[in-house]
């Protein structure tokens, strides 16, 4: 199975399993690989970590779920897998800005979170020994290979 399917599984179990523990180790296993590779892969391939990843998936659902129901926040955050109502509500205003009683007042969230654009550096050591630094987004993992999207490909090492 390539990385990519790999990863799009993870990124599906995590949206359907808010509420429960998702350690860097469960999602680890739903990847099929050691927790060391699979946060190096993760990252260099989303652009964050898989913990990021889970908070703001989490922040979101809770965000929709503040707005558009009537649910108390303790049962929200119990719901994106808060058990501490405290520590909820002080994610959700780093988050949003916003505490999770304004959001459930004004009946809308203004800026959903989204994934941070990072500018992480991949270093490839071309076949001359030449080494060049090169956004992550411009590369693609397949198996153990580095491809640029211009079809240029470097081994992993």
């Amino acid at each position: 199975m390539s990385y990519g399917k790999r990863i799009d599984r993870v990124e599906d179990h995590m949206r359907m399993h808010l509420g429960e523990d998702l350690s860097l180790d469960q999602l680890a296993d739903v990847a099929a690989f050691s927790r060391f590779h699979f946060h190096r892969v993760y990252f260099a391939m989303t652009g964050e970590t898989a913990a990021e990843a889970v908070r703001r998936a989490r922040m979101n659902e809770a965000a929709i779920l503040l707005a558009m129901s009537v649910r108390p926040v303790s049962q929200v955050a119990r719901a994106v897998g808060y058990s501490n109502v405290q520590s909820f509500a002080r994610c959700f205003r780093e988050a949003f800005g916003d505490s999770p009683a304004q959001v459930r007042r004004s009946g809308k969230v203004h800026n959903i979170m989204k994934k941070k654009k990072k500018e992480c550096l991949l270093c490839l050591m071309l076949p001359h020994g030449f080494s060049r630094g090169l956004p992550w987004r411009r590369w693609r993992i397949v198996g153990h290979m580095l491809r640029l999207a211009t079809g240029f490909a470097a081994w992993e090492s």
